[in-house]
């Protein structure tokens, strides 16, 4: 059972995490709160206690602990930090409108045989 002193927001939103000097990899937010946040499973190489920078959409890193990692359920990250309400707000919008803008798949172009025509 867990123990959460506030609610937090069901997303499916991209996100950039760094650790350390490398490359920023991209992850998924699967819920996020003023003290932390969950990502879905990935293959970045984390370990407890490891300090890492998080970006949702364009804006400032925020920097969090890696609290728990479970084969198959994902990383729990907990600030460094709390996030105050406005920020909160204003990232739960940006990470949705990142959902919504380009990550569900897109349906591919059909063309009916019918309307191509050799061009000679």
């Amino acid at each position: 059972m867990q123990c959460r002193q506030e609610q937090r927001r069901n997303l499916n939103a991209p996100c950039r995490i760094r650790t350390g000097p490398g490359l920023a990899r991209s992850a998924t937010i699967k819920d996020l709160s003023s003290d932390g946040c969950s990502l879905e499973p990935t293959r970045i190489p984390l370990r407890r206690a490891d300090i890492v920078e998080l970006n949702i959409g364009e804006g400032s890193p925020i920097r969090a602990e890696v609290c728990w990692m479970r084969s198959g359920e994902g990383i729990g990250l907990r600030f460094l930090r709390a996030l105050q309400p406005q920020v909160l707000d204003q990232l739960t919008r940006k990470a949705r409108d990142a959902s919504i803008m380009g990550v569900a798949p897109r349906e591919p172009i059909r063309f009916e045989q019918t309307a191509l025509r050799p061009v000679c």
